[in-house]
C-alpha cells in the first residue's frame, strides 16, 4: 500500500492489544487496518507521560521506528505537535506538525536528507501554500504537493450534472408525502479520477427508491480531478448529500 495513504489511515485505526495503567499497545497490518499481534505489520507504543501520551510505532520484524510523537489521549488521531515518519531502513521519509489530530505541515525528505516537498494547511484546504525541490536544493516548480479532490468544472459543473441526469421524481412515483428525502452517499474517488465503493450512509428508511437513485446517480458521474499528495494522484473518499422534493 502506498506510504503516503497510509499515513492518513494510521491516523483512524488502531486496537489495544494490552493495557496498563502508564502504556497501551495498538497493532496494525501493512494495509494499516487494526489486527492482531500474529498479523501485525507495525505496533504502536504509548506511553504516560505527565500531561499527555508518546507513541512510537515500530516495523514489528525489524523492530525498527516507524513514526514517533506526542498524542492527547491513547487515540491514534489525537496528535499534537511533531512527528517523524521513517522508511524501514531508518532513513527519514516525512514530518508532519499536528494540532489535536489536524495535519497542519508536512514535509518530505531525499534520502541524502534534503527537503523534498513542503506544504502548510494552517489556513485551510482551498489555496495551501507549498513548495518543491530537486534532490540538489533547487526549486521544482513543477511540482504538486498538494491539491484537494474536486469535481471536473467545480461545484457549478456537479450541480448542472445532478440538475440534468438525477431522476428527481422518484420520490414522488413512489407514492412519497409532502417533504424533503436526503441520501448521504460516501464513495471513493480513485487516483484516476473514477468513482468506486459507493456506499449510502443515511437515508429515509421509507424511501428505497430515493438510496436507489442516489446510489445510481454518483455510480454513473463523470470522472472526478483526484486528490495529489506529493505530487502522486491518492484515493479519497467523498460524501454527496442527494434530495429529493415531493410537493
Amino acid at each position: 500500500m502506498n506510504r503516503l495513504l497510509l499515513i492518513f489511515i494510521l491516523a483512524i485505526c488502531y486496537t489495544r492489544s494490552s493495557a496498563q495503567a502508564d502504556s497501551t499497545v495498538v497493532y496494525l497490518h501493512q494495509s494499516g487496518r487494526i489486527t492482531t499481534a500474529d498479523s501485525s505489520y507495525y505496533y504502536l507504543v504509548f506511553k504516560k507521560t505527565d500531561s499527555s501520551w508518546y507513541g512510537k510505532t515500530y516495523y514489528k520484524k525489524r523492530q525498527t521506528l516507524y513514526t514517533e510523537g506526542n498524542y492527547l489521549d491513547v487515540f491514534p488521531n489525537r496528535q499534537n505537535g511533531s512527528f517523524n515518519y521513517y522508511a524501514i531502513n531508518g532513513l527519514l521519509e516525512q514530518n508532519i506538525i499536528y494540532a489535536d489530530g489536524q495535519r497542519m505541515e508536512m514535509t518530505w525528505y531525499y534520502p541524502n536528507g534534503n527537503k523534498k516537498a513542503w506544504v502548510s494547511l494552517r489556513k485551510g484546504t482551498d489555496n495551501p501554500q507549498q513548495k518543491a525541490w530537486r534532490e540538489n536544493g533547487s526549486v521544482n516548480p513543477n511540482y504538486t504537493v498538494y491539491r484537494e479532490v474536486s469535481f471536473d468544472g467545480g461545484k457549478a459543473a456537479w450541480l448542472k450534472y445532478l440538475s440534468k441526469n438525477l431522476r428527481a421524481d422518484v420520490a414522488t412515483r413512489s407514492g412519497m408525502s409532502k417533504g424533503v428525502y436526503t441520501v448521504v452517499v460516501d464513495f471513493a474517488i480513485l487516483p484516476h479520477g473514477g468513482v468506486a465503493q459507493v456506499t449510502p450512509v443515511a437515508y429515509p428508511e421509507n424511501c428505497n427508491a430515493c438510496v436507489v437513485e442516489a446510489i445510481r446517480i454518483v455510480q454513473s458521474s463523470p470522472y472526478w480531478q483526484p486528490a495529489i499528495l506529493n505530487n502522486e494522484a491518492i484515493m479519497t473518499h467523498q460524501r454527496q448529500k442527494i434530495s429529493f422534493v415531493v410537493e
